[in-house]
């Protein structure tokens, strides 16, 4: 959707609105946590081990939903190069 927005203020809209639904929902994200807790821990409220608790579910959460998933995707529409339909050679 970024590379077919025209103006400036659709490209923002158009990468702000997914962000704004993964964070809506409640996902998590380990670099995210990882900034977060390292606050908490700075502040006192939290402790390393709070953060690797949760690093524990939210790395294998990511490998699986980030490179699993949308390589998945990727994987899938790109058929037209796998079967040859078009030239990556030089």
């Amino acid at each position: 959707m970024f590379t077919r927005a025209r103006g400036d203020a659709a490209k923002i809209f158009v990468l702000w609105l997914p962000v704004a639904v993964f964070v809506a929902v409640g996902f998590e994200h380990c670099v995210a946590n990882m900034a977060l807790f390292s606050l908490a821990i700075l502040d006192g409220s939290a402790g390393f081990g709070d953060l690797f608790r949760n690093l524990m579910f939210t790395v294998p959460g990511n490998v699986v939903g980030g490179g699993l998933l949308v390589g998945a995707v990727y994987w899938f529409t790109g058929g037209a190069l796998r079967e040859g339909g078009a030239s990556t050679s030089v």
